[in-house]
């Protein structure tokens, strides 16, 4: 069984401007993706995040009016998911899920106002942490690594 190690790191100054790119260089094995389902999961426990942080002036503009936005700390050691979307019902539903995936999220970012990078940047490996303030709408996920290594096979 053929095998291949990958390994990514947070210190490569290394961005990507389309998604397809990293899922081709890291995510694909005898010219097939080895992301699977709607949330990119490569194991049971394993998935990969492609976020499109909202712009920072207008995170909180987003989160009034559009009742959404991903954006992240000033360090990038947390990144919050306010989604206010949907039904109380599906709002505990998402809460609930995440909380008992107990999932690594190997994360990729694209900053809208490109204050920091240009493009998709690996950021690390996050957990989910919990929620905000008692509030099941504002999600946060707190960095676990900055180094991501699997092997790839067949």
């Amino acid at each position: 069984m053929e095998k291949q190690i990958i390994r990514i790191t947070e210190e490569e100054d290394v961005t990507y401007e389309l998604i397809s790119e990293i899922i081709y260089k890291f995510f694909t094995f005898d010219g097939k993706s080895i992301l699977k389902g709607s949330d990119n999961r490569i194991s049971k426990n394993e998935r990969v995040w492609f976020i499109n942080f909202a712009p920072i002036r207008k995170i909180s503009e987003l989160i009034e009016k559009e009742k959404y936005a991903i954006y992240p700390s000033v360090d990038l050691e947390e990144i919050f998911l306010f989604n206010d979307t949907g039904s109380k019902k599906l709002v505990e539903a998402r809460f609930e899920k995440l909380k008992s995936s107990d999932d690594s999220i190997i994360v990729f970012a694209k900053f809208k106002d490109n204050f920091k990078y240009e493009g998709y940047k690996f950021l690390g490996v996050y957990k989910f942490e919990g929620m905000v303030e008692n509030n099941l709408n504002n999600l946060v996920f707190k960095k676990v690594k900055n180094t991501y290594i699997f092997s790839k096979q067949k």
